[in-house]
């Protein structure tokens, strides 16, 4: 019998690939990366004196979790499918994350203007003792909205020309959360400052 009555037909669908012991270690080092890092980070955003609650916090600690994964998941995206990048591209879940990275253009331009702030002598971080970064401040602070925009604009787009693929695996599901939790994050940024309970 010959190997090729083993192959998926083209209108076979291919088995789903399992949730694995690895799959499983990942997520939890990644749960512990996103409760550590952005609170680590909220000293460079945060402005010294600026009596933050605990609202502000989780606002901008949000947006912090989601800067940091972005360029990873897009990373890891490109790379599991880099055999049909163009097919996974017009999944909802991929090109959230194609959009969240093209809009990291904000950070070269917060790095550019940066360095020339620092050519002309205003230092990286102006205050004495503290790492308050302005530059990292507004950063953070208009990535959401710009990521939203991005975000809902590919969705239209690929929904009202019918490029749009069916979300194929658990990864790519878990791609079109992040884009959707990206836009939710820009909605409800007044209404986690207005939440009773904190």
């Amino acid at each position: 019998m010959s190997n090729t009555s083993h192959s998926p037909s083209p209108g076979q669908r291919v088995p789903r690939r399992p949730f694995r012991l690895l799959h499983l270690m990942a997520l939890i080092a990644a749960v512990a990366l996103t409760l550590v890092i952005p609170s680590a980070l909220m000293k460079v955003i945060m402005q010294p004196l600026s009596g933050w609650g605990p609202r502000e916090q989780l606002a901008y600690k949000t947006s912090l979790a989601l800067t940091f994964w972005s360029p990873i998941l897009a990373l890891v995206t490109v790379i599991r499918n880099r055999s049909e990048v163009r097919r996974a591209s017009r999944s909802f879940g991929t090109s959230a994350l194609v959009a969240a990275a093209a809009v990291f253009l904000l950070f070269v331009r917060g790095l550019d203007s940066t360095l020339l702030g620092y050519l002309h002598g205003i230092p990286f971080f102006p205050s004495r003792d503290f790492y308050f970064s302005p530059t990292a401040r507004r950063f953070v602070a208009d990535l959401p909205a710009a990521v939203a925009a991005a975000t809902v604009a590919i969705w239209l787009i690929l929904a009202l020309t019918g490029a749009r693929q069916r979300l194929s695996d658990w990864f790519d599901r878990f791609c079109f959360l992040f884009g959707l939790f990206w836009v939710l994050r820009y909605l409800g940024r007044d209404l986690i400052l207005v939440l009773p309970g904190f």
